[in-house]
């Protein structure tokens, strides 16, 4: 079976006003993640929500020495790198999964209605999800518990329900041959091109969804109501 690691991210003061209801679906997450990673200050999510993660990676300029001394004395692993380097946190915790063999990742937190992110920390997170998966990585990133985003495959299924929001953002300046069924507006081996808004806000026509699509990059919004 293929081994899932979930890595939190950390927009910040969102660990101050991360709702009890966050709180819990992140438990939720967890109980189903066979590893469970930090990219620098997203360890504080970790602790809010009373869990401890098997590794915190970054430069740690997010965690105070008090929490990370917290951590080592728990037992958490931790991968400290100097802030002069060339990879983001979240770039180090990915390929962390990849070295423990996770094929499935789940990436929690960084921005939501409540927290939001740098710019280009977004747009950079946003590569990301290509860059796993050019890696044969299946990576999602859940802004919060109604908000995920993914890069889409030849085929990928979306479990949601009838009235769910989803957008198709082209990453490549064309994605073609792109079929949609279960969606209220339907595609037929049809082409978006990334300086058209075509793709935006479609609605789930029932619970499931499917995208087909041919070559280009893809990136989708699932947004539940």
């Amino acid at each position: 079976m293929a081994k899932t690691a979930l890595i939190t991210i950390n927009a910040e003061g969102a660990e101050k006003r991360f709702p009890p209801a966050e709180q819990a679906f992140l438990r939720s997450l967890a109980q189903n993640a066979d590893w469970l990673i930090a990219a620098d200050g997203g360890a504080l999510l970790y602790l809010k929500s009373g869990l401890l993660p098997h590794l915190v990676v970054g430069d740690l300029d997010s965690l105070s020495a008090r929490v990370a001394n917290r951590l080592k004395k728990a037992g958490v692993d931790i991968w400290r790198f100097p802030p002069e380097k060339d990879d983001s946190d979240l770039q180090l915790a990915l390929e962390a999964a990849q070295v423990r063999g996770a094929k499935n990742i789940l990436i929690y937190g960084g921005v939501s209605r409540q927290f939001p992110l740098r710019p280009d920390h977004l747009l950079i997170n946003l590569n990301l999800l290509l860059w796993a998966q050019s890696r044969g990585l299946n990576a999602k990133w859940l802004l919060d518990s109604k908000t995920s985003l993914f890069a889409a495959g030849e085929e990928t299924v979306i479990e949601g329900e009838r009235g769910d929001t989803v957008s198709l953002i082209p990453l490549s300046e064309k994605v073609e041959a792109i079929t949609l069924e279960g969606f209220a507006y339907p595609l037929k081996n049809e082409d978006l091109l990334r300086e058209s808004s075509r793709g935006l806000s479609n609605q789930l026509a029932d619970s499931r969804g499917i995208i087909r699509k041919g070559s280009g990059r893809l990136l989708a919004v699932h947004i539940k109501i």
